[in-house]
């Protein structure tokens, strides 16, 4: 069994961070779930919108844009 210790404490913040943005009131938000044109993760704020719970990815305003309009062009493929 693991212990609780301060370690085991300090790994699990650096783990809860690694998709999070630090706010400047102490609070946090997700971080945008795509990728730039250079590869990199977008560092931008992700928004809830109610198509999270079907992408199960959370994007900032730009790259939902370009879902969208990506998601209405296979929509209309079909």
């Amino acid at each position: 069994m693991e212990e609780f210790n301060s370690t085991f404490f300090d790994d699990s913040s650096k783990h809860w961070k690694k998709n999070k943005i630090k706010l400047n009131n102490g609070e946090y938000s997700y971080k945008c779930s795509s990728k730039t044109l250079k590869g990199t993760l977008c560092k931008k704020k992700a928004y809830f919108s109610i198509e999270y719970i079907f992408q199960k990815k959370m994007y900032c305003k730009i790259h939902q844009k370009k879902y969208n309009k990506e998601y209405k062009n296979n929509k209309n493929k079909l």
